[in-house]
């Protein structure tokens, strides 16, 4: 065989290679195993995932960050469920309430989302029929429970030393602040307590060191030992006092003539209208608390605007806001005069 034939054979193989690899390369991606199932790259056992789907690669992307995010979502729910039933059960209503200074599924959610930052998208692909995008989101079980053990042990820390300063307080109001703080602490700890569960292959998470249960009791026993007396001044001064009294006794504070503590709540408005058919109240509302020696422990005031389009219901919707306001806030603001913070 000639030269020339042997090259003319090497540029028709040369082409025919070229040809196959120019073919492989305008083929789809035949679809991931995980976009209707499990990853064999990321076994569940390892990896926790999530998948999202959209029309557009970036949503899709977030779409299963998203997804994956809803294994956390689970517990601070359930935290939160937990938190309204606690004060339905002890005030009543669990509307809108706050139990503490802290707000514990914020605080959570916080924590939370330092864990979820660990989250990485491991793969995407386009439908070459529907044209959609498909991504998987992946979490090491191992990184996240890490980082749960380490929130949780920061959680533990802080509630010994809350519990620590309760005990050595001299100040009733300070100790009952300190022990709302270990409470609030452990109520975050017990959602990612849940979490970590559901991370971790064992289930067991880390043991809490305190019964929620009896660090709740020994507050409102605490808070029980608080005695105020409850004054009104301003617009309505005799309907106000009365819910102040109510909305305290609601909270477990021991309400009585010769109080301790005596907390003021002062109402001044003014009525607008009518306008257009309607009547405005625009105005402001002020607790006070002093101790036995005429000290001003804390203030907070919150503004107030109502309408009606009748003037006589003005009043009763301007009582019934103050009625659920104070129901709501009356433990937070209490807590928040102890340590300064209103």
């Amino acid at each position: 065989m000639n030269s020339c034939t042997r090259m003319t054979g090497l540029l028709v193989i040369l082409a025919l290679l070229t040809a196959c690899a120019q073919k492989g390369a305008d083929q789809p991606r035949a679809e991931p195993d995980w976009v209707a199932g499990e990853s064999a790259e990321h076994p569940a056992a390892s990896w926790l995932i999530g998948r999202g789907q959209a029309t557009d690669a970036d949503r899709a992307r977030d779409r299963a960050r998203a997804d994956l995010a809803k294994i956390f979502e689970v517990a601070i729910d359930e935290v939160t469920r937990d938190l309204q039933t606690f004060r339905s059960t002890r005030d009543g209503d669990g509307q809108d309430s706050r139990h503490g200074e802290l707000d514990v599924a914020r605080e959570l959610r916080t924590r939370t989302d330092r864990v979820v930052r660990g989250v990485e998208i491991a793969d995407q692909w386009q439908d070459p029929e529907s044209g959609h995008w498909h991504a998987l989101a992946t979490l090491s079980r191992a990184r996240a429970g890490q980082a749960l053990r380490s929130e949780i042990r920061e959680l533990d820390q802080t509630t010994e030393a809350w519990l620590n300063r309760a005990r050595q307080e001299d100040d009733l109001l300070r100790q009952v602040a300190a022990a709302t703080r270990a409470v609030a602490t452990q109520q975050q700890r017990q959602g990612l307590q849940q979490s970590l569960q559901a991370v971790d292959a064992t289930g067991r998470g880390v043991p809490a060191r305190w019964s929620l249960g009896q660090l709740q009791s020994d507050r409102d026993e605490l808070l029980g030992r608080i005695r105020v007396t409850a004054a009104a001044s301003g617009e309505n001064s005799e309907r106000v006092q009365r819910l102040l009294r109510g909305a305290l006794a609601s909270a477990g504070v021991h309400v009585t003539e010769n109080g301790d503590y005596r907390m003021q709540a002062h109402l001044d408005y003014d009525t607008i209208g009518p306008r257009d058919g309607w009547y405005w109240v625009s105005g402001k509302l002020e607790l006070s608390l002093e101790d036995s020696t005429g000290s001003t422990r804390g203030s907070h005031n919150w503004d107030l605007r109502l309408s009606a389009s009748e003037q006589p219901l003005l009043a009763q919707r301007l009582l019934t806001r103050i009625e659920a306001l104070l129901e709501a806030e009356i433990a937070a603001t209490l807590a928040g005069f102890v340590n300064g913070e209103q």
